[in-house]
């Protein structure tokens, strides 16, 4: 749901950047002359160079550019998309809306209506709904402010616009899912009744219509007259009112949350310690303020008593007219307003004093998204600039005249701005609510979950000045400001990264900093002073830590001192720190990985009384929470008294406890109290580490999970039962010894918070708990994760309550334990079996004749049906060139030469293998006659009679028939869970590594057309030694090498292997592939290593005692990979086209089609296999033939109409298949008997 806005939002901003860019010539310029720095763009096209930073960033977070180390850009395949966006598509921003629901304005949106349900002839989902962003924003704006998505009986949807503009907006609302027509009556879905209710999320973007509008100026022209204000001093580049009324919609949420920590403050005792008085710098409106005084009033102890202890708001803004609005807003208040800038707080002071307040000391300040907003001040402090010169700031911040600010002057002036706070901030501190950036490579990572690549965009352009949140939080340690974290939040709550922040700072004695390299004399000392010598870091690996994660390392320092150190490095995962020495330690440091490990955490001797290893540690750790794309910190440390108690197992150690029930170990309890885990032992780490016998305690701290407990909270280690091996994580409810109930509950509190944990109720529905949008995406994501499910994103709208979700879920673990790797038919469905093979004789195709053939239309029993059943895909079956190979080729070789391949091989065999193994890139291949005869003979050959084979539960019949034989002959045949790779590896964990094994896949599933992961699965293959045996009879001929937005598929259709850019040998891959689809020929292949290997497979029984291939399909065979060479691209691009728009199509009908790569194998759910006979006898009415996917081949719950395309069908032909599922859809309304949207499989382990 939100994630539809989010793209509606991206798309709103991005698209006339893109424009832009295309306009000035910068794709063509990256294309010719890539890659280039920023200067160099900017001195070749003229362009600002701040502004024009800002549109770079915002192409490489949609990966259209990249960036190497030298900081130049080259241009993605991605980027290829631009030349389909259509350039009057920017005459939606000035389209008279409100003029058009008047009835004023004729069909003013048909075309861009009719466009949208096109999908803009895209085939770019993505960039599809980036364009609708453009025309649904003003509409559904438009819409919110009048009211107009109302519904009910007495005033039906849309019925108060003129009938030309009710059937236009019909059309729309139907083709988005907003709208169902209902006995010929347009009614509302839950997902148009969301997106009304949510409309003001895009009121902030549309405010920004003025300017991007004018973007080619702001990038490439006269920027400044983009953003001069107009004679009576309003802005021209943004509509202030949209803005505020969008941001205040907004702000609600955080607003709410500042209650916890103004009622901290009010509830202290004694009251006459509390604050006299609160100063919003920056108070709008006095909104906030209003906000805070009925919080305290209402809710706080000093509430009780402000006759005898007073309080005073004080409104403070830069902008006249909202003192004015605020002296209104706070009329019947004790208040003050007053003049003032946040770049100048001491000047706030002088004014308070001039107004007779004497007493700053007892002013609490707040303000809320205003730091980004301030008026630019160059740093003053040169020597702290130059030392920061050295960082890798990521934001991009503009100047007033549309020059690029470098990033380290920005941070620099940051800082120094903060320290003019903290000058000013006494004992009841400074709350801040504030926004920021994400890194481009984090955008792209959380593109449909976060606002940053539309905002980041629009706030860079207007000079704002958005720092990470990570920079922000440094930015105030360095000046002695530090959150008090256990009222501290970021949003999102859950999500690997930080828009905003909530924090309420302190001043403390002491600062904490980045550790430069000017600092190295000194954390050399303290090295020497906190180690013994076998065990200190060397000069040389401090300045390595140093060099290579420059803001990973902290110093803490007092009175200019350092005294204390924390080092860290970015690794791609815990499990990288399996069996590895110390001495290794330093090769895993990855800047993109997304684990902080832990190095050291020094403190000087004489300084560890007094806490503050553990306010570094805890720093730390709300510095990594704050990262974005970082999921948990890591460490590797020791014990410090082990060696008092080696006699015992040091598993066995780590359990013992004090008096108080802590860990006897202080280092290790270190660790436990701030929130780690105990995940292992790892033998032989630090061998010179004599007193712990050489051994590392591997520790993790999951920082994700951490918004569950306070620190006060935290939960006790979690101790692995086996020495040097690491604790698994648990992926599911049972492993955590969790019911579905108590999962769901604990993910539903963690969302909301600790603040309104009490609002939760089961029967209560989740919007009136007080969850918004965006806690429903985090709600999802954490179900995803914690429960390994793929919701979709209107779950929520049937879904609404926590008993509502329980019980989805409860059933769905229900029917896997009842179909949990059952082989394909049991004899408990015996019964069932026949029954349903009986009804599927009464489909009508099932029992007839073809009898004549025209193009794609089969003539059967008199009736001409289009053939969806075929999986010719790329339609070689009916290709001239195809049919007139065969002929010759009998003339030369009869029809079937009779001896088997033992004896002889044709030479046609020889042309077909030499050609099968240049397409793919192998040495060889092996032709066999069929697949199924292949299967047969080369897995048994494969294991021989001890090797292991690990079976996907949705394989091939044939190889599950394979493996059946391979187990008779010896072999053990384990299925593991469809595609999840967590279930296999906890099976292939439990056999050696000189066993054989042998992972068997397919390339695309044809019941649900799914692609496996094959890089993943080739990790773990070589993490435990096996083999990967992949069938890919249905992507072979379709799927091939380099992928990408012009060719989807890829191109030549040499197969998986080659889609994913991996290599057959050097990744242990056994290629299979059926001849039978793509090419229409009775012939398949497996691929060779060598001339070894193939005799070895030429010994497969089958291959002995099987005749050859006839002659025909080995001539069409040969033919059609001359074909391929010749015309394959264009054949593939038809049917991505045809399949892209049937499924596109079918899914806007409201059918769910799990084919999210557009493969030509679409399967559309029906549901329940008793309408399956009237269903397809629908379709034979209106002249369709497809593959009917009933029980035992499917689930009795999820039959399906398998459609296969392929490039001999037409467009006209996918019309009418569009056109038959629209009466089965009909048809199964009028039953009631709509397939409800089957979330795929819960408790995937």
């Amino acid at each position: 749901m939100l994630q539809k806005i989010n793209r509606y939002t991206h798309g709103f901003v991005a698209v006339p950047v893109i424009l832009a860019c295309r306009e000035k010539g910068v794709f063509e310029l990256l294309a010719d002359e890539s890659p280039l720095s920023l200067n160099q763009m900017v001195e070749h096209l003229g362009a600002n160079s701040g502004h024009f930073q800002v549109a770079l960033r915002m192409l490489e977070s949609l990966h259209w550019l990249s960036r190497n180390k030298e900081l130049k850009y080259s241009l993605t395949a991605e980027a290829a998309i631009h030349n389909k966006i259509s350039e009057d598509i920017l005459q939606l921003y000035n389209l008279p809306i409100q003029s058009y629901l008047e009835g004023k304005q004729g069909n003013l949106l048909g075309r861009w209506i009719e466009r949208s349900c096109q999908l803009w002839n895209l085939d770019n989902p993505l960039m599809a709904d980036f364009l609708d962003g453009l025309l649904v924003i003003p509409l559904l704006l438009a819409l919110h402010k009048h009211n107009l998505l109302a519904d009910s009986e007495d005033k039906p949807l849309l019925s108060s616009l003129s009938s030309t503009v009710q059937e236009e907006l019909g059309k729309l609302f139907l083709h988005l899912g907003w709208a169902d027509l209902t006995a010929g009556r347009l009614t509302i879905t839950e997902l148009g009744r969301f997106m009304g209710e949510r409309a003001l999320n895009t009121a902030i973007v549309a405010s920004y219509t003025p300017m991007l509008s004018r973007i080619h100026d702001v990038l490439f022209g006269n920027c400044l007259s983009v953003f001069q204000r107009d004679a009576s001093g309003h802005e021209r580049h943004i509509d202030r009112t949209l803005n505020v009324i969008g941001s205040g919609f907004q702000h609600q949420k955080y607003f709410a949350d500042l209650e916890e920590s103004i009622l901290s403050v009010f509830n202290q005792l004694p009251l006459e310690e509390q604050p006299k008085y609160i100063t919003d710098m920056g108070c709008g409106d006095g909104t906030l303020l209003k906000r805070v005084w009925e919080t305290i009033q209402f809710k706080s102890a000093r509430g009780k008593a402000l006759e005898q202890y007073p309080l005073r708001l004080i409104g403070v803004d830069y902008n006249e007219a909202s003192l004015k609005a605020t002296t209104r807003t706070l009329a019947s208040l004790p208040h003050l307003v007053l003049q003032g800038d946040i770049g100048n707080p001491e000047q706030m002071v002088r004014s308070l004093e001039a107004h007779g307040i004497h007493d700053p000391e007892n002013i609490l300040h707040i303000r809320s998204f205003l730091d980004h907003d301030r008026l630019f001040i160059p740093p003053q402090k040169r020597n702290e600039l130059k030392e920061r010169a050295h960082l890798p700031y990521q934001s991009v911040c503009v100047d007033d005249q549309g020059e690029l600010i470098p990033p380290h002057v920005m941070v620099q002036s940051l800082v120094e701005h903060l320290e003019r706070w903290s000058q000013v901030v006494n004992k009841h501190g400074l709350m801040i609510l504030e926004v920021h950036c994400l890194e481009p490579r984090v955008v792209y990572q959380f593109l449909d979950k976060s606002e940053n690549l539309h905002f980041d965009a629009f706030q860079g352009f207007s000079q704002q000045y958005l720092v990470e949140a990570e920079v922000f939080l440094m930015s105030a340690a360095q000046v002695g400001l530090f959150p008090k974290l256990e009222l501290s939040k970021r949003y999102p709550k859950t999500f690997p990264f930080t828009r905003i922040t909530l924090n309420y700072f302190e001043k403390r004695p002491y600062k904490i900093s980045h550790a430069y390299l000017s600092d190295l004399p000194a954390l050399v000392d303290l090295e020497v002073k906190c180690w013994p010598e076998n065990l200190r870091a060397s000069t040389h690996e401090i300045r390595r830590r140093l060099e290579l994660n420059p803001q990973g390392n902290l110093v803490l320092i007092i009175e200019d001192q350092i005294i204390g150190a924390i080092y860290s490095q970015t690794i791609t995962s815990t499990e990288a720190l399996e069996n590895v020495k110390y001495a290794q330690v330093p090769t895993l440091h990855t800047p993109q990985g997304s684990v902080i490990q832990l190095l050291a955490l020094n403190i000087l001797p004489e300084f560890q009384a007094r806490g503050l290893g553990n306010e570094l540690r805890d720093f730390m750790l709300y510095y990594c929470t704050l990262k974005g794309g970082i999921e948990s910190v890591v460490g590797v440390t020791r014990c410090r008294n082990y060696v008092n108690y080696s006699q015992m197992p040091m598993m066995e150690y780590l359990k013992l406890h004090n008096e108080q029930r802590q860990l006897l170990d202080p280092i290790v309890g270190f660790h436990v109290s701030g929130g780690a885990e105990i995940r292992g032992i790892i033998a032989n780490y630090r061998p010179e580490d004599t007193d712990n016998l050489g051994m590392g305690i591997l520790i993790e701290y999951n920082l994700r999970d951490s918004a569950l407990h306070s620190p006060g909270d935290r939960k006790g280690p979690y101790i692995n039962s086996a020495i040097g091996s690491l604790v698994p994580k648990a992926t599911s409810a049972t492993k955590e010894n969790k019911t579905v109930a108590d999962l769901v509950k604990e993910c539903i509190l963690k969302v909301m918070g600790s603040q309104r944990q009490a609002a939760y109720a089961p029967q209560q529905k989740l919007l009136d708990m007080g969850l918004d949008s965006l806690d429903l995406l985090e709600l999802q994501t954490l179900l995803e994760e914690r429960l390994g499910i793929n919701l979709s994103g209107t779950f929520f709208l049937q879904k609404n309550t926590p008993t509502a979700i329980i019980t989805y879920f409860q059933n769905q673990v229900v029917q896997e334990k009842q179909s949990d790797l059952a082989p394909p038919v049991d004899s408990a469905n015996e019964i069932n079996t026949l029954e349903n093979v009986v009804n599927q004789q009464k489909i009508p195709q099932v029992t007839r004749v073809v009898t004549e053939q025209q193009g794609r239309k089969v003539l059967i029993d008199g009736h001409w049906v289009i053939d969806f059943a075929s999986c010719n895909y790329l339609g070689l079956d009916l290709h001239p060139k195809v049919k007139e190979a065969i002929p010759p080729a009998l003339d030369k070789w009869g029809t079937h030469p009779s001896w088997t391949r033992l004896v002889a091989s044709p030479a046609i065999y020889e042309e077909l293998e030499e050609e099968l193994s240049k397409l793919l890139g192998v040495p060889d291949v092996l032709v066999f006659p069929a697949v199924t005869l292949l299967q047969i003979g080369i897995l048994p050959l494969l294991t021989g009679n001890n090797g292991v084979i690990f079976g996907d539960i949705a394989a091939h019949r044939c190889i599950y028939e394979a493996c059946c034989l391979a187990q008779h002959k010896g072999a053990q045949f384990i299925q593991y869970r469809h595609n999840d790779l967590n279930d296999l590896a906890e099976k292939l964990a439990k056999y050696p590594p000189e066993q054989v094994k042998i992972i068997v896949i397919d390339g695309v599933y044809s019941m649900s057309a799914d692609f496996p992961d094959l890089p993943a699965y080739v990790h773990l293959a070589k993490e435990y030694n096996a083999l990967i045996y992949m069938d890919d009879a249905h992507g072979f001929g379709i799927l091939g090498e380099n992928p990408s937005s012009d060719m989807p598929y890829g191109y030549k259709g040499n197969g998986m292997v080659n889609y994913f850019d991996l290599r057959f040998a050097e990744d242990n891959i056994i290629y299979v592939a059926g001849l039978s689809k793509a090419y229409s020929s009775y012939a398949a292949f497996l691929t060779c290593g060598d001339r070894r290997i193939k005799t070895n497979f030429r010994n497969a029984w089958t291959a002995i005692f099987s005749g050859p291939s006839p002659v025909a399909s080995l001539a069409s065979a040969l033919a059609g990979l001359q074909v391929n060479r010749q015309e394959g691209e264009q054949l593939r691009k038809q049917i991505y086209h045809l399949t892209h728009k049937l499924v596109t199509q079918a899914r806007a009908i409201g059918f769910e089609v799990d084919n999210y790569g557009y493969v030509p194998i679409v399967g559309v759910l029906v549901g329940d296999a008793q309408h399956m006979i009237d269903v397809c006898q629908l379709l034979w009415e209106y002249g369709i033939l497809i593959t009917p996917a009933i029980f035992p081949i499917v689930p009795l719950n999820k039959s399906a109409l398998r459609f296969s395309i392929t490039a001999a069908n037409t467009e006209e032909e996918i019309d009418q298949a569009i056109k038959s599922l629209k009466a089965v859809w009909d048809l199964l309304q009028k039953r009631k008997a709509l397939p409800c949207k089957q979330e795929e499989n819960i408790l995937k382990h």
